[in-house]
C-alpha cells in the first residue's frame, strides 16, 4: 500500500481567537515528544482577538496544536495512543486542550530536505525549511507525528484530515511538508489546504 499523504499541521489565525505565549523558551523544554501530563501546568499566555470566533483549532505554537473540546472528542479515538491532551484554558466557557505529540519518527531525508545546519557544530540542525520524508521509515499511515530533527512541527496523515473534514472542524491549515515556510501566508498557494471553510461569523 502507498504511503498516505502527509501534511504539516498549522492554524488559520486570520479572523479567529489566538493565544500569544509569554515565554517562547518554554517550548524548548516542553512539547518535545515526551510525556508530561503528570506534571503539566499551563504556561502564561495572552488571549488575542477576543471578539473573534472560537474555532476548533486555535492559533498558538506549531509545536503544540490547541483544540476545542469538541475537536478533541472527534479526533481522540484516532490518535489517543500517539498524544496527550493537556487542559490549557477556557474561552467563553469552552475548554481548550494543548496536544502533546508523543509519536516521534526518525524519517527525515536530510539529503533531500532544505535544512539550515549550524556553522559551528557540523551536523547539528538549526532549522528545517522544507521537509522530505523517507517513505521506508514511515508506516503506511502514521496519523500524527513529529521528527526528532525539528520538534517544533506536527505532521498529520490524510486519515487525520478526513476526520477534520467529516466533523467540520474549523480553523486548521495544512501545508505540504516540502512547501516553502512562507506558503501559509500566500492565500493562493497550491501548497496550502484549508480542509474546512471557515465562516468568520461562527461562534
Amino acid at each position: 500500500m502507498p504511503l498516505k499523504a502527509i501534511y504539516k499541521l498549522c492554524t488559520d489565525a486570520d479572523g479567529g481567537v489566538a493565544l500569544n505565549p509569554h515565554d517562547l523558551e518554554f517550548f524548548q523544554t516542553h512539547f518535545i515528544g515526551k510525556p508530561m501530563a503528570s506534571e503539566w501546568k499551563p504556561p502564561a499566555f495572552e488571549v488575542m482577538n477576543k471578539s473573534k470566533p472560537v474555532r476548533d483549532f486555535i492559533s498558538w505554537m506549531l509545536a503544540a496544536p490547541v483544540l476545542l473540546e469538541r475537536a478533541v472528542a472527534a479526533i481522540k479515538p484516532l490518535i489517543e495512543r500517539h498524544v496527550e491532551f493537556l487542559p490549557l484554558t477556557e474561552i467563553e466557557r469552552k475548554p481548550l486542550y494543548a496536544v502533546n505529540v508523543l509519536n516521534v519518527i526518525d524519517c527525515l531525508d536530510t539529503a533531500k530536505s532544505d535544512i539550515l545546519f549550524s556553522p559551528s557544530e557540523p551536523g547539528r540542525i538549526v532549522n528545517v525549511f522544507r521537509f522530505v520524508f523517507d517513505p521506508t521509515r514511515l508506516s503506511e499511515d502514521p496519523l500524527i507525528f513529529k521528527v526528532p530533527d525539528d520538534l517544533g512541527c506536527v505532521f498529520v496523515s490524510q486519515t487525520f484530515v478526513n476526520v477534520v473534514i467529516s466533523q467540520q472542524l474549523r480553523g486548521s491549515l495544512l501545508l505540504k511538508p516540502n512547501a516553502s515556510p512562507f506558503s501559509a501566508v500566500l492565500p493562493a498557494s497550491p501548497d496550502v489546504l484549508k480542509p474546512v471553510h471557515t465562516r468568520t461569523s461562527q461562534k
